[in-house]
């Protein structure tokens, strides 16, 4: 988490994803937050590790599953016809 709070991002992952593959939410959460800002945009690596920080009830992680859901709902209604 150093690393990442240092703004030493590309670093990172090879520390976090060791905790994160042995449950450590944060880590989780970093690594979804360091997929999603190098691509400047969610990403479904991103978005997947969000899913499973979430599942650790990691809240940061939860909002962005939220979010992503929400604007996914939005997508989907605007590209169905309209009814007469």
């Amino acid at each position: 988490m150093r690393l990442y709070n240092a703004h030493l991002r590309s670093q990172a992952p090879p520390y976090l994803e060791p905790a994160a593959e042995a449950g450590d939410a944060e880590a989780m959460y970093y690594l979804g937050e360091i997929h999603r800002l190098r691509h400047m945009g969610m990403t479904r690596e991103a978005l997947e590790w969000y899913r499973r920080a979430a599942e650790h009830v990691e809240p940061y992680a939860t909002l962005w599953v939220s979010s992503a859901m929400l604007a996914a709902t939005v997508a989907i209604s605007l590209a169905l016809p309209k009814e007469a």
